[in-house]
């Protein structure tokens, strides 16, 4: 191109590449001096957890080598459910993008979910909830 339509399509294009780097800049999670999310309420044993459900928390523990029976839901985008053992409630399942090798102590980060089914008992009608961890992302945990 040449000419005035030259100009008018670098304009457009120059205004799309800033309003593109500030969605970007807008959606960045904040991070303390030490690189952890700021977004995130960490969980401890005094929280009442039907309080965080949908919200951003953190968990401490380590990918669990003795699975449990637990509720198992779909979480699209997170198609991996890997037990996690934590001082909090014993063991909860987690839905991740990928697989988490590492059987070393970890905190993973991601929205509380309630996964609710009936009971496993045979013949009951009984409604039972688990809490449970959609992670985005984890980091080993400091010793």
């Amino acid at each position: 191109m040449t000419g005035k339509g030259y100009r008018t399509e670098a304009k457009r294009t120059a205004l799309l590449a800033c309003l593109l780097a500030a969605g970007l800049a807008a959606c960045r999670t904040q991070t303390t001096a030490a690189g952890s999310p700021m977004s995130h309420h960490p969980l401890t044993k005094g929280d009442r957890l039907s309080e965080f459900v949908g919200k951003e928390v953190s968990l401490a523990g380590q990918v669990s080598e003795q699975p449990w029976q637990h509720l198992i839901a779909e979480h699209p985008g997170h198609p991996v459910a890997l037990y996690f053992d934590n001082d909090l409630t014993g063991q909860t399942v987690i839905y991740c993008r990928e697989d988490i090798a590492t059987r070393d102590p970890i905190r993973v980060y991601g929205r509380l979910a309630l996964t609710e089914g009936t009971s496993k008992r045979p013949g009951s009608k009984e409604i039972v909830g688990s809490y449970q961890l959609v992670v985005d992302r984890w980091e080993p945990e400091a010793p």
